[in-house]
């Protein structure tokens, strides 16, 4: 097996690949917004699309985070946990969601 690089550690760490799903419904919702009210302010919907995206990163990561902390715990083998797969330490994970979380403040 590949060591895994510091980019496919992140996006397993942080599930990258499901914010798609947190985009379109935030879109779904400007779409509505515009429709609706004939107006849409694209000032402050860029922002918090990005705010939403940086939280949901770092609910993923605190998930896996808390996953790994009750496995490692009750001292079971689970192939399935990213951190243990992927050798993860625990203080970058830490540090990841701290990053993700505080990234963009205004």
């Amino acid at each position: 097996m590949d060591i895994p690089t510091h980019l496919q550690r992140f996006n397993a760490l942080v599930q990258a690949q499901t914010t798609v799903i947190s985009a379109l419904s935030y879109l779904l919702g400007c779409a509505f917004t515009y429709f609706y009210y004939d107006h849409f302010n694209t000032g402050d919907a860029v922002p918090l699309f990005i705010a939403a995206i940086c939280f949901y990163l770092a609910v993923n990561d605190h998930n896996q985070y808390t996953d790994y902390r009750r496995f490692y715990d009750s001292s079971s083998v689970s192939e399935n946990n990213i951190i243990a797969k992927f050798k993860i330490s625990l203080s970058w994970t830490r540090l990841i969601i701290l990053a993700v979380l505080f990234s963009f403040q205004q």
